[in-house]
């Protein structure tokens, strides 16, 4: 007899495997933390990463993604806009004072809820067309949230 297991998709969340998306040596982990300072890392408020993380986390589950394909989606978090310069701003993201803070946001799959469920957000200096399509759930210092 053959025994057939089903591992759950959640699993490709967190798996800590290698990610060929312009950055070739680094670890999904660290993908995320970089995404988290790049997008959040200059705030002071504690929660602005956690949020971001919420962010990344929820759309994931909505799309069935992992959430490092979140991350490098086209035109969805400006960071990683610009591809040839992905592999210096990884470099830059991963000499920030904030980045251990941010791997272990990327690797303890917190469960917060900072945002109320957002999978959307944006800076308070711009206002893009989306915007009045989603609900507004919190403003985290320059970041406005939404579902």
């Amino acid at each position: 007899k053959s025994i057939i297991i089903l591992v759950p998709t959640v699993m490709l969340f967190f798996a800590d495997i290698k990610v060929n998306a312009q950055i070739p040596n680094e670890t999904a982990h660290d993908l995320v933390a970089a995404t988290l300072i790049l997008e959040a890392g200059g705030e002071k408020d504690q929660r602005a990463m956690l949020a971001v993380w919420e962010v990344l986390r929820n759309r994931a589950k909505q799309q069935n993604k992992s959430i490092v394909s979140v991350c490098f989606q086209r035109k969805q978090f400006s960071c990683w806009n610009n591809v040839e310069k992905r592999q210096a701003l990884f470099d830059k993201a991963s000499k920030h004072p904030k980045f251990n803070k941010a791997y272990d946001i990327a690797t303890k799959n917190y469960k917060t809820n900072v945002t109320n469920g957002a999978t959307h957000y944006h800076t308070l200096k711009v206002n893009p067309y989306w915007a009045k399509s989603y609900e507004k759930t919190v403003v985290i210092e320059n970041h406005i949230f939404y579902r």
